[in-house]
Formats: C-alpha cells, structure tokens, sequence
C-alpha cells in the first residue's frame, strides 16, 4: 500500500454540505492477479478541517466495484 496527500484542497459535496477539503490518495496493490481485474486500486479519502473524514472510497481487490461512504450529518461540540 502506497499513501500520499494530494496538493491543495478540494470542494466536496455530500449529504451533510459543501467541504472544503484535502484527499489522501491510497494506491492498494495486490500480489494475485484476478481476470478482468487490475491489480491496484486508487482511492481517495477526503477530510475536512474541523469536521474530520467526509467521504471515503474503497473497494475490494477481486472485484471492479468501487464503495462510496459520504457524511449524511454531524454535530460539533463547541
């Protein structure tokens, strides 16, 4: 596994509203090649300063699918 943070930040929208936010790039390598499959995946999670992660993609090795998790709601204790 491969991480990184990417240059500058992004504007990301989900469920809970508009973030300005930095993504962290994960490269995932796998060591046993599946038909049809590449053998590394890149995903990106996104966090907001303040608010934590918003959006997160990951998936598994095996299959070409790729999941989404996005922030719906939250609360922030002053």
């Amino acid at each position: 596994m491969h991480l990184k943070m990417k240059a500058g930040e992004e504007t990301v929208d989900v469920g809970a509203g508009s973030f300005s936010a930095l993504a962290m790039q994960r490269i995932i390598y796998s060591n046993q090649p599946v038909a049809g499959v590449d053998n590394h995946r890149i995903l990106n999670t996104h966090y907001s300063k303040g608010v934590g992660c918003v959006k997160e993609e990951y998936a598994y090795l095996s299959s070409p699918v790729r999941f989404e998790k996005r922030l719906v709601r939250y609360h922030i204790n002053p």
